[in-house]
């Protein structure tokens, strides 16, 4: 469904689709090439353990981290059954600086993520830092939620060595109230929008309009709508700022709180960028489609 939708708004990808569960030989191959330690911790425990200063919620403590070898191998065997250890890097530094093309220079908390969860699956912090270097993406576009686990996966390809993309974090649609959108908003995927009669090309159509952008531009290919894409989106739509998104009406309408800086004068914002906000609330981050969603263990 992700892609027919994808297909639908004129978003075209070069190469084949790649699954990240046929993913594991890469992953496992990654994971020889860094510093790693096993974690015992549940959620429940990391959220009642004691934090540093400043710490975000959910930030891991480092309770595993340096344990003797004899505590190991208790928290080994009292683990349930078809349950291993989660993985976790042994991080180097405890802060990273990056910048964002809308955000400008974040620092953010580095602390010891999951590589690979309890149940044996792959965290989305490794796969995606692995995946994109491989199919050599060098633009990550997705909502601002994403923006405080961005130091963590720089940090993660500066240990591997690969490069970093360029991150672009946009302001998410929320509702009037200034809350994220969620189902109880009404209709916000393609599919339930098609059965109240709205194609694909209207709501292209009204969300460029709405947020200040050419009329007529209802595909990516339509002229106004190639010339976005070509020149960069930033000088024809303000995403300084968070949009209320009307899912009833599938507009934005008033801005609510929240600005990020004067990107008019910043290239390099496509298409993409314009639909990403909404997307957000339909499958998760745009940058991050066919990735795992992110968990602890």
């Amino acid at each position: 469904r992700q892609l027919a939708d994808l297909a639908a708004l004129g978003l075209e990808w070069d190469g084949e689709v790649i699954y990240q569960q046929d993913r594991e030989a890469s992953y496992a191959a990654t994971l020889q090439k860094l510093p790693v330690y096993e974690c015992y911790c549940s959620r429940r425990e990391i959220a009642e353990a004691p934090q540093a200063p400043h710490s975000p919620p959910g930030a891991y403590p480092g309770t595993c981290r340096d344990l003797p070898e004899a505590e190991r191998e208790r928290r080994r065997s009292a683990l349930g059954p078809g349950r291993v250890p989660a993985l976790r890097l042994r991080a180097t530094v405890d802060e990273l600086t990056i910048t964002d093309l809308v955000q400008g220079h974040y620092t953010g908390i580095v602390d010891d993520v999951v590589l690979r969860r309890g149940d044996g699956v792959w965290a989305y912090n490794l796969a995606v830092v692995v995946d994109d270097a491989e199919q050599g993406v060098d633009q990550v576009v997705r909502g601002e939620d994403l923006l405080s686990s961005t130091p963590r996966q720089v940090h993660l390809a500066d240990l591997l060595g690969l490069p970093h993309p360029q991150y672009v974090h946009v302001p998410l649609a929320v509702n009037a109230a200034g809350q994220r959108l969620a189902k109880r908003d009404g209709a916000v995927t393609l599919a339930d929008l098609a059965q109240e009669g709205t194609t694909t090309r209207a709501a292209i159509a009204r969300i460029v309009a709405s947020l200040g952008g050419p009329e007529g531009a209802d595909s990516i290919d339509a002229g106004a709508g190639h010339d976005m894409i070509e020149g960069g989106i930033a000088g024809v739509v303000d995403l300084r700022t968070r949009k209320a998104f009307d899912s009833r009406k599938f507009v934005f309408g008033a801005t609510a709180e929240g600005s990020y800086g004067d990107l008019r004068e910043k290239p390099g914002l496509g298409f993409s960028s314009l639909i990403s906000n909404v997307w957000d609330t339909q499958y998760g981050s745009f940058g991050a489609l066919l990735s795992y969603g992110e968990s602890d263990l």
